[in-house]
Protein backbone atom coordinates (compact mmCIF):
# COMPACT_ATOMS: atom_id res chain seq x y z
CA UNK A 1 0.00 0.00 0.00
CA UNK A 2 2.86 2.38 0.84
CA UNK A 3 4.46 1.72 -2.52
CA UNK A 4 1.20 2.09 -4.47
CA UNK A 5 0.24 5.35 -2.79
CA UNK A 6 3.65 6.91 -3.29
CA UNK A 7 3.86 5.77 -6.89
CA UNK A 8 0.49 7.30 -7.68
CA UNK A 9 1.36 10.48 -5.81
CA UNK A 10 4.44 11.14 -7.92
CA UNK A 11 2.79 10.13 -11.18
CA UNK A 12 4.82 7.05 -12.04
CA UNK A 13 2.09 5.40 -14.15
CA UNK A 14 2.71 7.52 -17.24
CA UNK A 15 4.37 4.74 -19.25
CA UNK A 16 1.47 2.35 -18.68
CA UNK A 17 -1.08 5.09 -19.37
CA UNK A 18 0.76 6.08 -22.53
CA UNK A 19 0.59 2.57 -23.99
CA UNK A 20 -3.04 2.22 -22.90
CA UNK A 21 -4.05 5.44 -24.67
CA UNK A 22 -1.90 4.97 -27.76
CA UNK A 23 -3.05 1.45 -28.58
CA UNK A 24 -6.61 1.50 -27.28
CA UNK A 25 -7.91 0.60 -30.74
CA UNK A 26 -5.61 -2.40 -31.15
CA UNK A 27 -7.82 -4.72 -29.08
CA UNK A 28 -5.84 -4.58 -25.84
CA UNK A 29 -8.42 -5.76 -23.36
CA UNK A 30 -6.40 -4.95 -20.23
CA UNK A 31 -3.94 -2.23 -19.43
CA UNK A 32 -0.46 -3.72 -19.75
CA UNK A 33 1.75 -3.43 -16.68
CA UNK A 34 5.47 -2.77 -16.53
CA UNK A 35 7.25 -6.04 -15.91
CA UNK A 36 9.02 -6.74 -12.62
CA UNK A 37 7.94 -3.88 -10.37
CA UNK A 38 5.34 -5.92 -8.47
CA UNK A 39 8.23 -7.92 -6.97
CA UNK A 40 8.75 -5.03 -4.53
CA UNK A 41 5.10 -4.58 -3.54
CA UNK A 42 5.43 -6.55 -0.27
CA UNK A 43 6.13 -4.29 2.70
CA UNK A 44 9.69 -4.37 3.99
CA UNK A 45 10.06 -5.88 7.47
CA UNK A 46 13.80 -6.16 8.02
CA UNK A 47 16.14 -9.07 7.44
CA UNK A 48 15.99 -11.54 10.33
CA UNK A 49 16.40 -14.33 7.75
CA UNK A 50 19.68 -12.78 6.60
CA UNK A 51 21.01 -12.77 10.17
CA UNK A 52 20.49 -16.57 10.32
CA UNK A 53 22.34 -17.24 7.07
CA UNK A 54 25.56 -19.25 7.51
CA UNK A 55 28.69 -17.15 7.14
CA UNK A 56 30.80 -17.97 4.12
CA UNK A 57 34.62 -18.17 4.25
CA UNK A 58 34.92 -14.96 2.23
CA UNK A 59 32.97 -12.82 4.72
CA UNK A 60 35.15 -9.83 5.67
CA UNK A 61 35.22 -8.91 9.36
CA UNK A 62 34.67 -5.37 10.57
CA UNK A 63 34.00 -3.38 13.74
CA UNK A 64 31.01 -4.63 15.81
CA UNK A 65 31.22 -8.17 14.45
CA UNK A 66 31.38 -10.74 17.25
CA UNK A 67 33.60 -13.84 17.28
CA UNK A 68 33.22 -16.89 19.51
CA UNK A 69 36.60 -18.57 20.13
CA UNK A 70 36.69 -22.05 21.67
CA UNK A 71 40.00 -23.56 22.90
CA UNK A 72 40.22 -27.05 24.41
CA UNK A 73 42.36 -30.17 24.74
CA UNK A 74 45.17 -28.10 26.27
CA UNK A 75 47.38 -29.50 29.08
CA UNK A 76 47.15 -26.18 30.90
CA UNK A 77 43.52 -25.97 32.19
CA UNK A 78 43.59 -22.16 32.12
CA UNK A 79 43.55 -22.30 28.30
CA UNK A 80 40.52 -24.59 28.08
CA UNK A 81 37.98 -21.83 27.71
CA UNK A 82 35.54 -20.15 25.36
CA UNK A 83 35.73 -16.44 24.63
CA UNK A 84 33.24 -14.09 22.99
CA UNK A 85 35.00 -11.04 21.62
CA UNK A 86 33.67 -8.10 19.61
CA UNK A 87 35.80 -6.47 16.96
CA UNK A 88 36.69 -3.04 18.35
CA UNK A 89 36.74 0.20 16.39
CA UNK A 90 40.50 -0.14 15.96
CA UNK A 91 39.88 -3.46 14.20
CA UNK A 92 41.15 -5.77 16.94
CA UNK A 93 39.72 -8.46 19.18
CA UNK A 94 41.03 -9.17 22.68
CA UNK A 95 41.67 -12.76 23.80
CA UNK A 96 43.08 -13.22 27.31
CA UNK A 97 46.61 -14.69 27.25
CA UNK A 98 46.90 -13.73 23.56
CA UNK A 99 46.26 -10.00 23.80
CA UNK A 100 44.89 -7.77 21.02
CA UNK A 101 44.78 -9.34 17.57
CA UNK A 102 44.01 -7.27 14.43
CA UNK A 103 41.23 -8.93 12.38
CA UNK A 104 39.32 -6.10 10.62
CA UNK A 105 39.45 -6.48 6.87
CA UNK A 106 40.38 -10.13 7.20
CA UNK A 107 38.19 -12.88 5.73
CA UNK A 108 36.49 -15.24 8.15
CA UNK A 109 38.50 -18.20 6.84
CA UNK A 110 41.80 -16.44 7.66
CA UNK A 111 40.85 -15.56 11.24
CA UNK A 112 41.13 -19.20 12.22
CA UNK A 113 44.62 -19.33 10.68
CA UNK A 114 45.69 -16.16 12.52
CA UNK A 115 44.51 -17.42 15.92
CA UNK A 116 45.97 -20.86 15.28
CA UNK A 117 49.34 -19.25 14.57
CA UNK A 118 49.20 -17.20 17.78
CA UNK A 119 48.34 -20.23 19.90
CA UNK A 120 51.01 -22.37 18.22
CA UNK A 121 53.68 -20.05 19.57
CA UNK A 122 52.46 -20.72 23.12
CA UNK A 123 51.12 -24.27 23.10
CA UNK A 124 52.27 -27.60 21.67
CA UNK A 125 48.84 -29.23 21.75
CA UNK A 126 45.39 -27.69 21.46
CA UNK A 127 42.13 -27.72 19.50
CA UNK A 128 40.58 -24.50 18.21
CA UNK A 129 37.21 -23.57 16.79
CA UNK A 130 36.13 -20.07 15.71
CA UNK A 131 32.54 -19.15 14.88
CA UNK A 132 30.62 -15.96 14.18
CA UNK A 133 28.37 -14.47 16.79
CA UNK A 134 26.38 -11.29 16.22
CA UNK A 135 26.90 -9.59 12.86
CA UNK A 136 27.45 -5.89 12.46
CA UNK A 137 25.05 -3.64 10.57
CA UNK A 138 26.08 -1.42 7.68
CA UNK A 139 24.70 1.87 6.42
CA UNK A 140 24.08 2.17 2.69
CA UNK A 141 22.39 4.80 0.53
CA UNK A 142 19.66 4.09 -2.02
CA UNK A 143 19.11 6.98 -4.42
CA UNK A 144 17.86 7.78 -7.91
CA UNK A 145 14.52 6.64 -9.25
CA UNK A 146 13.34 4.73 -6.17
CA UNK A 147 10.11 4.87 -4.20
CA UNK A 148 11.78 5.70 -0.87
CA UNK A 149 15.29 7.09 -1.35
CA UNK A 150 17.40 7.42 1.76
CA UNK A 151 20.00 5.88 4.07
CA UNK A 152 19.33 2.36 5.35
CA UNK A 153 20.93 0.21 8.04
CA UNK A 154 21.11 -3.38 6.88
CA UNK A 155 22.77 -6.61 7.87
CA UNK A 156 26.41 -6.95 6.82
CA UNK A 157 25.24 -9.83 4.61
CA UNK A 158 22.84 -7.62 2.64
CA UNK A 159 23.15 -7.40 -1.13
CA UNK A 160 22.02 -4.75 -3.61
CA UNK A 161 18.60 -6.39 -3.97
CA UNK A 162 18.08 -6.25 -0.19
CA UNK A 163 18.76 -2.50 -0.24
CA UNK A 164 16.30 -2.04 -3.10
CA UNK A 165 13.69 -4.06 -1.22
CA UNK A 166 14.18 -1.88 1.86
CA UNK A 167 13.57 1.21 -0.30
CA UNK A 168 10.34 -0.35 -1.73
CA UNK A 169 12.07 -0.89 -5.06
CA UNK A 170 12.60 1.27 -8.13
CA UNK A 171 9.81 3.66 -9.06
CA UNK A 172 8.26 2.92 -12.44
CA UNK A 173 10.35 5.74 -13.85
CA UNK A 174 13.45 3.81 -12.73
CA UNK A 175 15.38 1.11 -14.55
CA UNK A 176 15.37 -2.56 -13.57
CA UNK A 177 18.18 -3.25 -16.02
CA UNK A 178 20.79 -0.70 -14.98
CA UNK A 179 21.04 -0.58 -11.17
CA UNK A 180 24.49 0.62 -10.18
CA UNK A 181 26.40 -0.08 -6.97
CA UNK A 182 28.89 2.73 -6.38
CA UNK A 183 31.79 2.09 -4.01
CA UNK A 184 34.29 4.85 -3.35
CA UNK A 185 33.14 6.79 -6.45
CA UNK A 186 33.76 3.71 -8.60
CA UNK A 187 31.25 1.37 -10.23
CA UNK A 188 31.31 -1.94 -8.32
CA UNK A 189 28.40 -3.60 -10.15
CA UNK A 190 25.79 -2.87 -12.82
CA UNK A 191 22.83 -5.04 -11.90
CA UNK A 192 20.33 -6.22 -14.51
CA UNK A 193 17.39 -7.32 -12.36
CA UNK A 194 15.80 -9.11 -15.31
CA UNK A 195 18.53 -11.76 -14.96
CA UNK A 196 17.20 -12.57 -11.51
CA UNK A 197 13.48 -12.30 -12.33
CA UNK A 198 13.66 -14.36 -15.54
CA UNK A 199 16.59 -16.72 -14.91
CA UNK A 200 17.19 -16.73 -11.15
CA UNK A 201 20.72 -15.43 -11.76
CA UNK A 202 22.02 -13.33 -8.83
CA UNK A 203 25.67 -13.27 -9.84
CA UNK A 204 25.57 -9.48 -10.26
CA UNK A 205 23.78 -9.00 -6.92
CA UNK A 206 26.96 -8.33 -4.96
CA UNK A 207 27.24 -8.07 -1.14
CA UNK A 208 27.24 -4.46 0.02
CA UNK A 209 29.81 -2.68 2.13
CA UNK A 210 29.21 0.17 4.54
CA UNK A 211 29.02 3.47 2.68
CA UNK A 212 27.98 1.92 -0.66
CA UNK A 213 25.44 3.75 -2.81
CA UNK A 214 22.80 1.87 -4.78
CA UNK A 215 21.79 4.14 -7.66
CA UNK A 216 18.73 3.41 -9.78
CA UNK A 217 19.11 5.06 -13.17
CA UNK A 218 16.13 6.40 -15.19
CA UNK A 219 14.28 3.75 -17.17
CA UNK A 220 15.55 3.04 -20.66
CA UNK A 221 13.60 2.33 -23.87
CA UNK A 222 10.47 0.23 -23.40
CA UNK A 223 8.23 -1.89 -25.63
CA UNK A 224 4.93 -3.62 -24.97
CA UNK A 225 3.78 -7.05 -26.13
CA UNK A 226 0.21 -8.34 -25.99
CA UNK A 227 -1.97 -11.07 -27.39
CA UNK A 228 -1.41 -14.83 -26.99
CA UNK A 229 2.01 -14.76 -25.33
CA UNK A 230 2.94 -16.30 -21.99
CA UNK A 231 3.50 -13.00 -20.20
CA UNK A 232 1.87 -9.85 -21.59
CA UNK A 233 3.68 -6.79 -20.23
CA UNK A 234 5.73 -3.69 -20.94
CA UNK A 235 9.42 -4.59 -21.00
CA UNK A 236 12.50 -2.43 -20.67
CA UNK A 237 14.89 -2.92 -23.57
CA UNK A 238 18.63 -3.29 -23.23
CA UNK A 239 21.04 -2.64 -26.07
CA UNK A 240 19.65 -3.67 -29.47
CA UNK A 241 16.62 -5.91 -29.02
CA UNK A 242 15.17 -8.02 -31.82
CA UNK A 243 11.63 -9.34 -32.12
CA UNK A 244 12.60 -12.92 -31.08
CA UNK A 245 14.40 -11.51 -28.03
CA UNK A 246 11.27 -9.57 -26.99
CA UNK A 247 9.22 -12.74 -27.44
CA UNK A 248 11.70 -14.55 -25.20
CA UNK A 249 11.25 -11.89 -22.49
CA UNK A 250 7.50 -12.52 -22.75
CA UNK A 251 7.99 -16.25 -22.22
CA UNK A 252 7.31 -17.17 -25.85
CA UNK A 253 4.13 -17.64 -27.83
CA UNK A 254 1.07 -19.38 -26.46
CA UNK A 255 -0.22 -22.45 -28.40
CA UNK A 256 -3.17 -20.39 -29.69
CA UNK A 257 -0.93 -17.79 -31.37
CA UNK A 258 -1.17 -17.37 -35.13
CA UNK A 259 2.51 -17.33 -36.07
CA UNK A 260 1.74 -15.97 -39.52
CA UNK A 261 0.35 -12.73 -38.14
CA UNK A 262 2.52 -10.68 -35.85
CA UNK A 263 2.08 -6.93 -35.97
CA UNK A 264 4.31 -4.15 -34.67
CA UNK A 265 2.55 -0.85 -34.05
CA UNK A 266 5.03 2.01 -34.15
CA UNK A 267 4.93 5.78 -33.95
CA UNK A 268 7.58 7.38 -36.14
CA UNK A 269 8.84 10.94 -35.91
CA UNK A 270 6.48 11.58 -33.01
CA UNK A 271 3.33 11.50 -35.12
CA UNK A 272 3.34 9.05 -38.03
CA UNK A 273 1.84 5.70 -37.10
CA UNK A 274 2.95 2.60 -38.99
CA UNK A 275 2.04 -1.08 -38.79
CA UNK A 276 4.69 -3.69 -39.62
CA UNK A 277 3.40 -7.17 -40.47
CA UNK A 278 5.77 -10.06 -39.63
CA UNK A 279 5.40 -13.78 -40.40
CA UNK A 280 6.84 -15.87 -37.55
CA UNK A 281 5.97 -19.19 -39.17
CA UNK A 282 9.06 -21.41 -39.03
CA UNK A 283 7.93 -24.07 -41.52
CA UNK A 284 7.89 -24.10 -45.30
CA UNK A 285 4.91 -21.75 -45.50
CA UNK A 286 7.16 -18.80 -44.71
CA UNK A 287 9.65 -17.61 -47.32
CA UNK A 288 13.32 -17.30 -46.40
CA UNK A 289 12.99 -13.54 -46.76
CA UNK A 290 10.08 -13.43 -44.31
CA UNK A 291 11.94 -15.58 -41.78
CA UNK A 292 15.05 -13.41 -42.09
CA UNK A 293 12.94 -10.30 -41.51
CA UNK A 294 11.33 -11.84 -38.43
CA UNK A 295 14.68 -12.68 -36.83
CA UNK A 296 16.38 -9.39 -37.64
CA UNK A 297 13.48 -7.02 -36.93
CA UNK A 298 14.60 -4.53 -34.30
CA UNK A 299 12.25 -3.34 -31.58
CA UNK A 300 12.47 0.36 -30.76
CA UNK A 301 11.31 2.52 -27.90
CA UNK A 302 7.51 2.76 -27.77
CA UNK A 303 6.75 -0.26 -30.00
CA UNK A 304 3.67 -2.35 -29.30
CA UNK A 305 3.85 -5.95 -30.56
CA UNK A 306 0.65 -7.94 -31.00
Amino acid sequence: AVRSNQVEAIGQLSIEDSFSRSFLLQSTTNQLKQFGYNFFDVSFSGFPQVMDTPIGPDYVLGPEDTLAVHIWNVPDPSFNQSYVSTVERDGTIFIPQLGSIPVAGVSFSKVNQILHGKLSSLLKRFDLHVSMGRLRSIKVFVVGEVVRPGAYELSALATASHALYAACGPAKSGSLRHIQVMRGNKLASDLDFYQFLLKGDRSQDIPLQSGDTVFVTPIGPVAAIGGPVRRQAIYELKDRTTLPELLELAGGLAPSADRRRCQIFRVEAGQKRVIIDINLESNSKGTSQELSTAHSQSIVDGDFVR
